[in-house]
Protein backbone atom coordinates (compact mmCIF):
# COMPACT_ATOMS: atom_id res chain seq x y z
CA UNK A 1 0.00 0.00 0.00
CA UNK A 2 1.16 3.47 -0.90
CA UNK A 3 0.44 7.26 -1.64
CA UNK A 4 -0.36 7.54 -5.54
CA UNK A 5 -1.10 10.94 -5.30
CA UNK A 6 -1.95 13.57 -3.24
CA UNK A 7 -3.46 17.47 -3.41
CA UNK A 8 -3.19 20.34 -0.99
CA UNK A 9 -4.22 23.67 -0.36
CA UNK A 10 -4.31 26.61 2.39
CA UNK A 11 -6.72 29.60 1.92
CA UNK A 12 -9.22 31.77 4.03
CA UNK A 13 -11.72 29.75 6.26
CA UNK A 14 -14.63 31.07 3.94
CA UNK A 15 -15.43 33.79 1.52
CA UNK A 16 -16.10 36.57 4.00
CA UNK A 17 -13.02 36.34 6.10
CA UNK A 18 -11.33 39.85 5.95
CA UNK A 19 -8.46 38.26 8.15
CA UNK A 20 -5.83 35.59 8.20
CA UNK A 21 -6.42 34.09 12.07
CA UNK A 22 -7.64 31.11 10.84
CA UNK A 23 -6.95 29.06 7.70
CA UNK A 24 -8.07 26.02 5.69
CA UNK A 25 -6.11 23.31 5.06
CA UNK A 26 -7.74 21.42 2.12
CA UNK A 27 -6.17 17.81 1.12
CA UNK A 28 -7.30 14.66 -1.04
CA UNK A 29 -4.91 11.58 -1.03
CA UNK A 30 -5.27 8.47 -3.43
CA UNK A 31 -4.17 5.28 -1.37
CA UNK A 32 -2.84 2.84 -3.93
CA UNK A 33 -4.24 -0.31 -2.59
CA UNK A 34 -4.01 -2.88 -4.55
CA UNK A 35 -4.61 -6.08 -2.07
CA UNK A 36 -8.03 -4.06 -1.33
CA UNK A 37 -6.98 -3.92 2.46
CA UNK A 38 -10.19 -2.15 4.30
CA UNK A 39 -9.65 0.07 7.06
CA UNK A 40 -11.06 -0.64 10.51
CA UNK A 41 -11.32 2.93 11.90
CA UNK A 42 -10.94 6.26 10.44
CA UNK A 43 -7.77 7.55 8.48
CA UNK A 44 -5.58 9.72 10.91
CA UNK A 45 -3.70 12.54 9.56
CA UNK A 46 -0.50 13.19 10.65
CA UNK A 47 -0.29 16.84 10.89
CA UNK A 48 2.76 19.11 10.65
CA UNK A 49 4.29 20.44 13.93
CA UNK A 50 3.92 23.88 13.10
CA UNK A 51 -0.34 23.18 13.18
CA UNK A 52 -1.15 20.63 14.94
CA UNK A 53 -1.16 22.11 18.40
CA UNK A 54 -3.47 24.71 16.80
CA UNK A 55 -5.97 22.79 15.23
CA UNK A 56 -9.67 24.40 15.82
CA UNK A 57 -11.65 21.92 13.91
CA UNK A 58 -10.72 18.43 11.32
CA UNK A 59 -13.01 16.88 9.06
CA UNK A 60 -12.10 14.10 6.69
CA UNK A 61 -14.03 11.53 4.32
CA UNK A 62 -13.06 8.09 3.17
CA UNK A 63 -13.57 6.58 -0.28
CA UNK A 64 -12.98 2.88 -1.03
CA UNK A 65 -13.21 2.19 -4.55
CA UNK A 66 -11.95 -1.54 -4.57
CA UNK A 67 -12.77 -1.93 -8.64
CA UNK A 68 -10.21 0.63 -9.03
CA UNK A 69 -8.10 -0.89 -5.89
CA UNK A 70 -7.85 2.97 -4.18
CA UNK A 71 -8.93 4.31 -0.97
CA UNK A 72 -9.31 8.14 -1.51
CA UNK A 73 -9.09 10.29 2.00
CA UNK A 74 -10.28 13.77 1.68
CA UNK A 75 -10.85 16.62 4.73
CA UNK A 76 -10.29 19.61 5.77
CA UNK A 77 -7.79 21.32 8.62
CA UNK A 78 -8.72 24.48 10.16
CA UNK A 79 -6.13 26.02 12.18
CA UNK A 80 -5.11 29.36 14.01
CA UNK A 81 -2.49 30.99 11.60
CA UNK A 82 -1.60 33.80 14.37
CA UNK A 83 1.82 34.83 14.03
CA UNK A 84 2.09 32.90 10.82
CA UNK A 85 2.24 34.91 7.15
CA UNK A 86 0.99 33.19 4.30
CA UNK A 87 4.74 32.41 2.81
CA UNK A 88 5.73 31.17 6.04
CA UNK A 89 2.67 28.76 5.84
CA UNK A 90 3.48 27.65 2.37
CA UNK A 91 7.43 26.73 3.40
CA UNK A 92 5.82 24.11 5.64
CA UNK A 93 4.75 20.55 4.53
CA UNK A 94 1.46 20.88 6.55
CA UNK A 95 0.38 17.10 6.33
CA UNK A 96 2.61 14.22 6.83
CA UNK A 97 1.19 11.41 6.38
CA UNK A 98 -2.25 8.68 7.21
CA UNK A 99 -2.26 6.30 9.69
CA UNK A 100 -4.88 3.62 9.61
CA UNK A 101 -5.45 -0.07 11.52
CA UNK A 102 -6.42 -2.65 8.04
CA UNK A 103 -8.92 -5.60 8.53
CA UNK A 104 -5.65 -7.44 7.91
CA UNK A 105 -4.98 -6.46 11.45
CA UNK A 106 -2.06 -4.56 10.72
CA UNK A 107 -1.30 -0.94 11.34
CA UNK A 108 -0.70 1.71 8.03
CA UNK A 109 1.78 4.69 8.19
CA UNK A 110 2.07 6.34 5.15
CA UNK A 111 4.14 9.40 4.20
CA UNK A 112 3.24 12.52 2.09
CA UNK A 113 5.56 13.23 0.29
CA UNK A 114 5.67 16.79 -1.30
Amino acid sequence: MSILSSSFSVGAVSSEQTDWLSQKLTYSIVIQNPERIGMVDDADVILSTIIKDKVERLSSERIQDDDKGTITISGEVIFDARGMTKEEISQFNLLKGVQFMGDDNREYLLPVLR
